[in-house]
């Protein structure tokens, strides 16, 4: 037969044998630390909860060196879209700064979204290819 005290202690959320504090609830770093101690995937409360203070404390440490609170590229530069690619966003800026068909670059992008590349990219791929073999048998990069 189970001890009334604890009963009590359970329904109160309290454990026993850890100096009998109540747990934190979910949607707190502590819960977010106890889902990791005990080797549980975070649930989203509690992920939520976590990414925020991280982000405060990283407010903070900028704060106390005196720098802004947070710097972002602008828009058209290769961190802005990693950070939108990241995000899922669209940008038209960004957008507007991929290289145009017909270059060695357009050729890469085809090939990483898995189409087929059109002629004039495969013709600047090609003698891009061509001229980077000329050059390391000339021996200079």
């Amino acid at each position: 037969m189970a001890d009334p005290l604890d009963e009590l202690m359970e329904r109160l959320g309290m454990v026993v044998g850890t100096g009998a504090r109540p747990l934190a609830p979910c949607g707190t770093t502590a819960a977010y630390s106890r889902h990791r101690r005990r080797g549980e995937e975070p649930c989203q409360p509690c992920r939520d909860a976590y990414n925020a203070s991280q982000r405060a404390r990283y407010r903070r440490a900028r704060r106390r060196a005196g720098l802004p609170a947070c710097v972002l590229a602008p828009c058209g530069t290769p961190s802005a879209r990693r950070r939108h690619r990241r995000r899922a966003e669209s940008c038209p800026d960004c957008a507007l700064s991929l290289k145009p068909c017909g270059t060695p670059a357009a050729y890469k992008r085809h090939r990483r979204r898995g189409e087929e590349p059109c002629q004039p990219c495969r013709d600047a791929y090609n003698a891009w290819q061509r001229r980077l073999k000329q050059r390391r048998k000339e021996g200079t990069r």
